[in-house]
């Protein structure tokens, strides 16, 4: 077996976009392994929306700790596979992928045979994998992104992180996660373990009413943004974002962020104010020219990413539900007020793409639609329908090649385009627009 046969394992075999909650799978699998997940200190991060940016906000806050060695853990990728498992600035080796999934073919063999209960997805196996990883590497602290949810989720098998993180609640993966903000505010809080300490980013007070029931009842201490610490002062330019925080011991003042958009100051807050949590528990410190060098390296391909191709300039937003597709436009309206923009969208099944379409139709000049690589597309023609009976500058293009082609053709240099509506969308135009740009 080499690396690609590796992956086709992974994502054929164990169902890519099957998603069954549930810890019972994991927690057998991990056995198998010593229960590798026990061997480091934890930041275990949810949020509907913001996980991925805040994590990588902490992470590199956590690396400039002299000796503390770093894993992190994020889903989903937009190029590889090994952009999920990251140590110490290093992305997971192939080799390491490759032996990983040898060695578990005969246990997960053995598990099927128990039930179809027993049968590992994608996301359990490489959670199973990360945990083993950052053993195998003897990382001493690890920041663990949720896959879905929080309370069912593969990675809520470990029992006492240093910080648990809610970054927002939002409606998204309803027919999964429930139909309400208190039912997703419910599922997300399922991460929130005895005695913990809790960092919430979220302000709808429906939501954080959930969410504090939950800490009431574990006894853990939560710290909330707007009341236990916050960001003022935010001044936005493109890639050279600044703004003051006030934290729970710490002021820092005229913070820069390379990051776009006024939701990274929140986010970079909540991850702030875990990283103060988490030097008080450890009894760690770094300087605040290393905070400042922290976040201003922080970057997160596929966020409001700004590209350029024959001076035209591309936007990557991996905006997949409607609050993020709010963020969008705001961020949007902010950098570009007068600039006349057109968006290739991407839109899977499980999202409410009326609602999407809603937030952004009058921001858009035009709108290419065009048809994710996910097997979850089926109901593109519906949304091309519901699309060209609210706008008239609506053309569908079903290669997503093809349809970044044709914009770029034909796009003015007075008008911008955005790419977005999935990370899959984003992810598989940005590798095919680097190859682009380096002549490849």
């Amino acid at each position: 077996m080499n690396y690609l046969e590796a992956l086709n394992y992974l994502y054929t075999d164990r169902n890519f976009s099957k998603i069954r909650p549930g810890l019972k799978r994991v927690k057998e699998l991990l056995k198998y392994f010593g229960n590798p997940h026990e061997s480091c200190y934890i930041a275990h991060i949810t949020g509907t929306n913001g996980k991925g940016s805040t994590s990588n906000f902490l992470y590199n806050l956590l690396r400039k700790i002299p000796n503390l060695k770093i894993g992190l853990y994020t889903s989903p990728h937009l190029t590889t596979f090994r952009e999920r498992i990251v140590f110490d600035g290093r992305r997971i080796d192939k080799d390491y992928v490759r032996d990983f999934v040898k060695n578990v073919l005969p246990i997960v063999k053995k598990l099927d045979e128990k039930g179809p209960e027993y049968m590992s997805t994608f996301f359990e196996l490489t959670t199973v994998m990360a945990f083993k990883y950052f053993k195998d590497m003897k990382a001493d602290f690890v920041v663990l992104e949720v896959g879905l949810g929080g309370r069912f989720d593969a990675t809520n098998v470990i029992e006492n992180p240093v910080v648990s993180i809610i970054t927002s609640v939002d409606l998204d993966h309803t027919k999964i996660l429930g139909n309400n903000i208190e039912r997703i505010a419910y599922e997300k809080a399922g991460i929130i373990k005895r005695g913990s300490k809790v960092v919430i980013g979220e302000t709808k007070s429906n939501a954080l009413k959930i969410i504090e029931e939950e800490a009431m009842e574990k006894g853990s201490e939560i710290y909330i943004y707007n009341r236990d610490f916050k960001y003022d002062n935010p001044v936005l330019t493109l890639s050279n974002n600044h703004f003051d925080y006030t934290g729970i011991k710490r002021k820092l003042t005229d913070l820069r962020l390379t990051m776009n958009g006024e939701h990274q100051f929140l986010n970079c807050s909540v991850a702030l104010a875990a990283f103060e949590l988490i030097e008080k528990d450890l009894n760690l410190t770094i300087s605040e020219k290393e905070i400042r060098e922290a976040l201003e390296s922080t970057n997160w391909p596929g966020r409001f990413e700004v590209m350029e191709f024959k001076g035209k300039k591309i936007i990557l937003d991996g905006a997949h539900n409607p609050s993020g597709f709010e963020k969008l436009r705001e961020s949007l309206n902010r950098y570009f007020p007068n600039k006349p923009k057109v968006a290739i969208v991407g839109i899977l099944d499980d999202k409410d793409y009326k609602k999407m379409i809603e937030t952004v139709k009058d921001t858009f000049a035009e709108i290419i639609l065009t048809k994710p690589l996910s097997n979850r597309t089926s109901n593109i023609k519906e949304i091309f329908k519901y699309l060209s009976s609210i706008k008239k500058q609506v053309t569908y293009i079903e290669s997503p090649i093809n349809a970044l082609k044709n914009a770029i053709d034909n796009l003015d240099y007075s008008k911008i385009l955005i790419v977005t509506g999935s990370l899959y969308l984003v992810g598989y135009l940005r590798n095919y627009l680097e190859k682009l740009i380096q002549g490849v």
